[in-house]
């Protein structure tokens, strides 16, 4: 026991010797670390104890949580029986498919089309043209798509009537509210994208494609066997960063397109957990099962996430934390 006591206590004593050796080493780049890590802890997780209150009946005049009735998880199967629930998340699983299955190759595609362009001058106008409407907000990329496809005086029907040809009804069709939310997030996504993966591209050795132009391969071909399995990490990456944020992302964008939380025409086919939650949390005043429904969308999107890291380890070469 005497020698084991011994072993342990210096393996510990090396361990700590190594830590303020690599402290003193390399401790101005750890403090870089400290603004994000105080980030996280003040923003992310001290507020995680507002999450307790989806197992009471929260009323906010009592200042003290445990004075509230505990329920325990009714509120859990209260939204999981109700007839919101199938809608909700057949809404957000679909959206965010569409996006992801649809959306994310675009900017991979955009990359690779700005690849093969030699005039720079042409080049940067396009990334220029594409990466700017990132910096546009939901609400302004409403106003524009409303501006365009308004059924009265929208510039698209007014061209069609021009033409002689029937007006659409984009905006306010349930048909098309999946196909606009998708075609919204592509403009809007598919430029900044595009320069993660040029950077990528721009990365690969160069002696790669004078071996591939010394065997005789053209440009499709490089791009085929060269370009595009050397960038799949990158894209793999790319994908499952989008899964984390997409959910968060989508309350935004559905809400400009839905018509606000007071719009109920478009909730069957647009009402997805951000939405509900906005709308039965702060609009009804139902702070307890609001909180139950966020924590259900958590739940669901830490199984999308874990689920979409298993799959581009077994099919994009990347290497996962799981």
């Amino acid at each position: 026991m005497k020698k084991t006591s011994g072993y342990c206590a210096a393996v510990n004593k090396n361990r700590q010797n190594k830590f303020i050796k690599e402290m003193k080493k390399h401790g101005s780049l750890y403090l870089l670390m400290v603004p994000g890590i105080l980030y996280f802890i003040i923003i992310r997780y001290l507020p995680m104890w507002g999450i307790s209150i989806a197992f009471f009946d929260y009323k906010v005049w009592l200042t003290n949580l445990f004075d509230n009735q505990w329920l325990g998880l009714e509120n859990f199967r209260s939204f999981i029986q109700s007839p919101s629930f199938t809608r909700i998340l057949r809404n957000t699983l679909g959206i965010t498919g569409l996006k992801l299955l649809i959306g994310s190759p675009f900017p991979l595609i955009l990359a690779l089309m700005l690849n093969e362009i030699t005039q720079k001058a042409t080049k940067r106008v396009i990334q220029t043209i594409t990466y700017l409407p990132h910096f546009l907000s939901w609400v302004i990329i409403y106003g524009l798509f409303f501006a365009m496809f308004n059924q009265t005086y929208g510039a698209v029907n007014n061209i069609l009537v021009h033409l002689g040809l029937d007006k659409i009804d984009i905006l306010t069709n349930k048909s098309f509210f999946w196909q606009t939310l998708l075609a919204s997030h592509i403009w809007k996504n598919i430029g900044w994208g595009s320069i993660i993966y040029l950077a990528s591209i721009n990365s690969i050795p160069t002696n790669l494609y004078e071996s591939a132009s010394i065997d005789g391969a053209n440009r499709w071909q490089k791009t085929c066997h060269i370009t595009i399995p050397s960038v799949l990490p990158v894209f793999a990456i790319l994908f499952i960063l989008a899964l984390g944020r997409i959910l968060n992302e989508d309350f935004q964008q559905v809400l400009m397109f839905m018509g606000g939380p007071d719009a109920v025409y478009m909730t069957d086919v647009g009402e997805v957990f951000e939405t509900y939650v906005f709308r039965v949390g702060l609009v009804e005043a139902r702070y307890s099962y609001a909180t139950a429904v966020g924590i259900f969308k958590s739940i669901v999107g830490l199984i999308l996430v874990i689920n979409a890291n298993r799959i581009a380890k077994k099919y994009f070469n990347y290497r996962g934390a799981w």
